[in-house]
């Protein structure tokens, strides 16, 4: 009977530490691969400049920023292929987002 309790315990304490855990987990990937992709575009689309986020303080005064600015280059580049190729952005708003971020891309690389 004591064998019958203890195992209904830990499995009472497991189970939902298993389910925050994978919540967390879940919550962490969306972040990392949808939302800061998002907010990353939306700030170059309104701001013409690399988000704050992207900034590498030691990465900056190399070479009077060149470094950093091909390293925000490489980043856009990878913001475009995400946005062609991601099914979560309506068509038409793909297509001129797309074009935009081209835009902006062409302007950096001045």
């Amino acid at each position: 009977m004591s064998m019958f309790l203890i195992l209904f315990v830990a499995l009472a304490v497991f189970i939902p530490l298993l389910s925050w855990f994978t919540g967390k987990y879940a919550e962490f990937w969306v972040k990392k691969l949808v939302t800061e992709k998002a907010d990353a575009i939306y700030e170059i689309l309104q701001t013409g400049e690399a988000p704050l986020s992207w900034r590498i303080p030691v990465v900056n005064g190399v070479a009077g920023g060149k470094l950093q600015q091909k390293i925000n280059i490489m980043k856009i580049r990878g913001l475009k292929r995400y946005m062609e190729r991601s099914p979560l952005f309506p068509a038409d708003k793909k297509d001129e987002t797309v074009r935009e971020l081209e835009a902006v891309r062409k302007e950096w690389e001045k």
